[in-house]
């Protein structure tokens, strides 16, 4: 995906930008590494909103991190001065939300291997957490990960529960230690 600085140094620009973006009504912005990166907001951010705004162009933020809640979310936009309000969010959490509520409606109990922001989110949508039997096991990106849990996620993985997985995690650091084959098979991680 990539993000064009709009600017217009003379009216001439102006239009001919304006003719360029006079059918676009609706833009999908990456967050992280495409408007701000942590949180530093890039210079050309705000002029940029700014400029499709002017336009009438609606935008929508898209993450495919699901450490950080959407209210989280609005609150670090605002923070970086960027007006935004939970439905100008959709993450791969919401997208895991759809697809169960749409495709799996049958799922209500799942163990969550991922943030609290997470698993706070999916139990705020009528979801229950469970360590015990649950129906499905999901997996997000887990700035909290412990070994503990990944054991008991991997135990019910085993256990032929679904698996949804949710994001890459390419830039995660290697896990210390590993669930053996054996602590699998024993269900005691």
């Amino acid at each position: 995906m990539g993000l064009f600085h709009l600017t217009t140094s003379s009216q001439k620009a102006s239009a001919k930008l304006h003719r360029k973006l006079i059918n676009v009504r609706h833009l999908a912005l990456d967050l992280d590494g495409t408007l701000y990166l942590g949180g530093q907001l890039f210079e050309f951010t705000r002029p940029f909103l700014a400029q499709i705004a002017e336009l009438g162009i609606g935008r929508t933020f898209f993450t495919n991190n699901s450490s950080r809640s959407t209210k989280q979310y609005v609150s670090k936009l605002n923070a970086l001065g960027i007006e935004a309000v939970e439905r100008d969010i959709f993450s791969s959490t919401h997208s895991t939300l759809d697809y169960l509520r749409h495709e799996r409606p049958d799922i209500r109990k799942i163990f969550i291997l991922g943030t609290p922001a997470l698993r706070e989110e999916f139990v705020e949508h009528g979801f229950i957490e469970s360590d015990d039997n649950p129906d499905a096991v999901i997996v997000g990106f887990d700035t909290t990960l412990t070994y503990e849990r990944v054991c008991r996620a991997a135990w019910w993985i085993s256990k032929a529960n679904l698996l949804l997985p949710r994001t890459p995690i390419a830039s995660a650091p290697p896990m210390r230690q590993r669930c053996s084959p054996t602590a699998l098979r024993s269900a005691r991680c």
